[in-house]
């Protein structure tokens, strides 16, 4: 398949997309012939592969994702690969051959779209995206909303949340609107840009947000709470060290992960640190075998993890007797 000179009333110019209930990916056939549809040669997944009219059968290699691009204009990706349709040497003539390359937005990457029969084909959408909260401590969920219009009634199919690169959730739409709640427990705190994809249908194509949402995700302040069972304890006993950690930001929910290290005094008593378990507990059991009796200060540190803050616990004194 070449590019050429746009001719009105070309019927070999012209396309129909029928999106697969499937995959949400489209069989893009020509409106001279029903029956071929855009194909990548070979089923290749390689950069370089040639794309060729094709009798359609439904395969990964015969579907594209229209992609709206910020600048208006709307990049082809190949099911099978991943990759775009593209002029691989950026030609502005007739007769170059098209192919799939990485995706990359380039002008070769790029195609518009001329609606020819609004009645009987799928029509422009717009996709857009919010968050609520924006901004939270890590361990908060956060629900991510993404509202599809068209002119071509109520969208229907789903919405693929992203951030960066990676797929977060495929939401399937209900009145137009898709939503997703995230947990955020266990993330750095930071600032994470969201995106959605719709997958288009019969009567709406494929559309993208065109600028992200921002999540702000703030660090949590933790309180390390340590207690030792039996205390007092005799010569010989096994005592038994517990801390617990919990979040103290305002609205803070969810457990912190990380590590405890216990110590008497600046001595380090556990070579191994203690991992906290799902309720935000970490314990250490030592002897006091060959210690002699009196009053030993004991404190628990917390390493801290991700989006949760070390802190230390109070001292408190155990006794051996």
């Amino acid at each position: 398949m070449e590019q050429t000179t746009c001719t009105s009333g070309n019927l070999n110019q012209e396309w129909k997309f029928t999106a697969s209930p499937v995959t949400g990916y489209y069989e893009i056939s020509t409106y001279n012939s029903s029956t071929l549809a855009w194909n990548v040669v070979g089923d290749s997944p390689d950069a370089g592969a040639g794309i060729q009219l094709y009798a359609y059968s439904a395969q990964s290699n015969e579907e594209f994702e229209p992609k709206l691009l910020s600048t208006g204009y709307y990049e082809f990706i190949d099911d099978n690969s991943g990759l775009c349709v593209s002029d691989p040497n950026s030609s502005t003539t007739s007769g170059q051959q098209l192919e799939i390359e990485t995706c990359s937005s380039a002008a070769s990457e790029s195609w518009t779209l001329t609606d020819l029969s609004p009645s009987s084909g799928p029509t422009a959408t717009t996709t857009t995206i919010s968050a609520t909260p924006t901004s939270t401590t890590v361990g908060n969920s956060v629900t991510l909303s993404a509202t599809v219009t068209g002119a071509n009634g109520t969208p229907t199919g789903t919405v693929k949340f992203y951030y960066t690169t990676d797929l977060l959730d495929i939401a399937t739409l209900s009145a137009g609107k898709g939503t997703f709640t995230a947990s955020t427990n266990g993330l750095p705190a930071g600032t994470y840009g969201v995106s959605a994809t719709y997958s288009g249908d019969a009567n709406n194509l494929a559309s993208s947000t065109t600028s992200n949402v921002n999540v702000t995700l703030k660090s949590n302040t933790t309180s390390t709470v340590l207690t030792a069972t039996p205390n007092p304890a005799a010569v010989g006993a096994t005592i038994t060290l517990e801390a617990v950690v919990t979040r103290t930001s305002a609205g803070a929910t969810g457990t912190p992960g990380g590590t405890v290290n216990f110590y008497v005094g600046s001595t380090l008593l556990n070579s191994t640190p203690a991992k906290l378990n799902s309720s935000g507990q970490a314990t250490f059991s030592a002897s006091t075998t060959g210690i002699a009796a009196g009053s030993y200060p004991v404190q628990a540190k917390y390493s801290g993890e991700n989006g949760d803050n070390a802190s230390t616990s109070s001292t408190i004194t155990v006794v051996v007797n």
